[in-house]
């Protein structure tokens, strides 16, 4: 009966080491959705993307960017004439003083201009420098949702409130007044992207392009592994590698098709000030 006594307990024991090793190994194993709330990471090693006209630091626990908001490529919507600068209001360089504004370009067959010229802004842009994710997603509205790397604010894809009819569809509307690198300026010359900035692409497409307003960073439409990004979640982006972050974190990808940047921030918005 003693001996019957003895082996109970030592299989007993037994049992409770093997139940106690499953444990740790459980708490030990984070999930992919666990992990992409992890905001062990350091975005300030970006910046380096940044044109040299963008100002952008880290100032407490937020990254603040200002810029003049003028894209660095060419555009139809820079005025080709001093005549069209309106005393200066509108971006004007000509350093060859041969009468056409150098950052002027002329539109494709396809291309219908707007009315508007890109005018140098103020822009202070404010963004945490650990963005976390939110408890749910927060649709986006109009108006800046992010910055790129040469100063110039992404928007949404909408062009307008009534969301039914408002969409921004390529080739059809309102996309046809997007110059060669998918933007265009609005009133008082605010140029902005709707949707891939081609011009900021490399050759891989699948470099950093900036920051959404709730600080994760936003990357061309490829992978690391070349191939376009799929499997993207509600808010169009994704955990896993990047470029500058090959032990992944979340970030967001531009695709060709709507929401085309940001589909809703996945962040939360609590530093987003502009």
């Amino acid at each position: 009966m003693r001996k019957l006594k003895s082996n109970f307990f030592y299989l007993f024991a037994i049992i409770m080491i093997l139940s106690c090793v499953d444990i740790d190994s459980d708490d030990n194993n984070i999930t992919e959705n666990e992990l992409s709330n992890v905001s062990d990471f350091d975005l300030t090693i970006l910046f380096k993307y940044f044109d040299k006209s963008v100002n952008i630091f880290a100032e407490g626990s937020d990254i603040v960017i200002q810029a003049d908001g003028v894209p660095g490529h060419k555009s139809p919507y820079f005025p080709k004439s001093v005549d069209l600068s309106n005393g200066g209001y509108y971006y004007w360089i000509d350093q060859n003083s041969d009468g056409v504004n150098d950052m002027w370009s002329p539109g494709d067959s396809e291309f219908r201009q707007n009315p508007n010229f890109i005018a140098e802004q103020n822009y202070s842009f404010r963004i945490p420098i650990k963005p976390t994710k939110a408890s749910s997603p927060t649709q986006t509205s109009l108006g800046p949702i992010g910055v790129s790397i040469n100063g110039a604010p992404f928007y949404n894809q909408y062009e307008g409130p009534n969301t039914a009819t408002d969409l921004i569809v390529p080739g059809q509307g309102v996309a046809r007044s997007l110059d060669g690198s998918t933007g265009h300026p609005a009133q008082q010359g605010r140029y902005h992207y709707h949707m891939i900035p081609d011009s900021l692409l490399t050759a891989s497409e699948d470099n950093f392009l900036g920051f959404a307003a709730d600080g994760f960073p936003v990357y061309g439409p490829k992978n690391v592994d070349g191939n376009n990004a799929s499997g993207l979640d509600d808010c169009n982006g994704e955990y896993g590698p990047t470029p500058d972050f090959p032990d992944s974190i979340y970030h967001y990808h531009t695709i060709s098709v709507a929401p085309y940047i940001v589909g809703a921030y996945c962040g939360t918005l609590s530093s987003w000030r502009q």
